[in-house]
């Protein structure tokens, strides 16, 4: 099947997604049971406590790969695709133009709120 999406530029490369406070108890449930093992809750230094997804890259140069995982994982995840299955992206086209190596990205946190992992 194809998938085709409309993407926000401004939001393309962020690391961390957040979520719920964990005080919206029935909104937090819904996150998790979407992200499964990807969610975790972190507290942040301004005091919040909210649900977040976080999203790895070895470098800059990487970081249009985000939606790549976004995708293939929410695909994996919701049983649309086996484990095994690897999605093509023609976004990888831009790889040779950008400069950039074939390495998976898998390495540090980009951008995002300072957190502490609960």
């Amino acid at each position: 099947f194809v998938v085709g999406l409309q993407l926000n530029a401004a939001a393309l490369t962020r690391t961390v997604d957040f979520g719920p406070s964990p005080e919206d108890a029935l909104r937090a449930a819904q996150f998790r049971e979407f992200w499964g093992d990807k969610a975790e809750l972190r507290r942040f230094e301004d005091g919040s406590i909210l649900e977040t997804v976080t999203w790895f890259v070895a470098d800059e140069a990487r970081a249009h790969t985000i939606v790549q995982q976004v995708v293939t994982y929410v695909l994996r995840r919701q049983a649309l695709i086996a484990p095994t299955d690897a999605p093509v992206f023609l976004h990888s086209q831009l790889d040779r133009v950008l400069g950039v190596g074939a390495k998976a990205s898998a390495k540090r946190p980009r951008q995002g709120r300072r957190a502490e992992t609960r």
